[in-house]
Parts: C-alpha cells; sequence; structure tokens
C-alpha cells in the first residue's frame, strides 16, 4: 500500500541501508567508477581522487568542464554521505 510506495530494497544507497542515492540516483558502483575506485576504497583514498580529478576539470581551470566537476561532486557525496 502507501508505506510499500516508497519501501527499497535493502542496501538500496551503498552504505546506510535503505538510505536513496542523492540527487540524480548515482549509485555507489557508478560513483567509484567516476572516481576511479575499487570497491573498498578507504575514505582517504576518495577524498585523494576527488581533489585530483577536481584539480584537472574544475570549470575555473583551462579546459575545465562543468558537467565533470558535478559528476566528481556527486559521487564523492555518494560515497562520504
Amino acid at each position: 500500500a502507501a508505506a510499500e510506495a516508497g519501501a527499497r530494497p535493502s542496501g538500496a544507497g551503498g552504505p546506510g541501508g535503505g538510505r536513496p542515492p542523492p540527487r540524480g540516483g548515482m549509485s555507489r558502483t557508478e560513483a567509484l567508477g567516476v572516481l576511479g575506485l575499487e570497491e573498498n576504497a578507504t575514505r582517504e583514498q576518495v577524498i585523494a581522487s576527488y581533489k585530483n580529478l577536481m584539480k584537472k576539470v574544475h570549470p575555473d581551470s583551462p579546459g575545465g568542464s562543468d558537467y565533470l566537476a558535478k559528476q566528481i561532486n556527486q559521487a564523492k557525496d555518494v560515497l562520504l554521505g
């Protein structure tokens, strides 16, 4: 019924059980791919990859990309919550 309409399978949205992924619905697996990380990546590895990629694609830098920067930010948010 109404309660089932918002139900999600357990594990949906990565860590945190039934918590939905942030805006846009990027999965944990997709986020790991965006940041070029393995499934067992540590918090420190996520942060290091995020910083390295943002240096390359930041919209204010030459050749930067707003789209890629948003994808990288979203991936970081999914993985770090």
